[in-house]
């Protein structure tokens, strides 16, 4: 699945499909790889693991990354916080990078799909 989107790497992915609010618009299909691979702690999603940009954006979208969350996940996500993220920047950390890699997953799907169809 992500040889399609490695070979097109510097795409952006709103040309493929929707971005949400959450993820900053100019992602590429290359991030989306790399967090495929190796998760947003890989560094190939750095907002959501940067502590002061994930509670900006948690702050300013946390209803649509907990929804998001809930229609993928059901509310039995909240109980895999570990201990050690338990502060408020520690929770958005962790909710927004799971959040991100989870619509990375989804989105890798969709695109390659569109990708071997061209």
């Amino acid at each position: 699945m992500n040889d399609s989107l490695w070979e097109n790497s510097d795409l952006e992915a709103r040309d493929f499909v929707t971005v949400p609010r959450w993820i900053e618009q100019d992602i590429t299909l290359g991030s989306i790889a790399g967090v495929c691979e190796g998760g947003c702690k890989s560094g190939s999603y750095t907002p959501s693991v940067t502590y002061w940009t994930a509670v900006t954006t948690m702050r300013e979208h946390d209803d649509l990354v907990e929804e998001y969350l809930d229609d993928h996940l059901g509310m039995e996500y909240l109980e895999t916080i570990p201990e050690r993220y338990r502060s408020f920047a520690g929770i958005a950390v962790y909710m927004l990078s799971m959040a991100v890699e989870l619509w990375c997953y989804n989105a890798a799907e969709d695109i390659s799909r569109q990708l071997d169809n061209e």
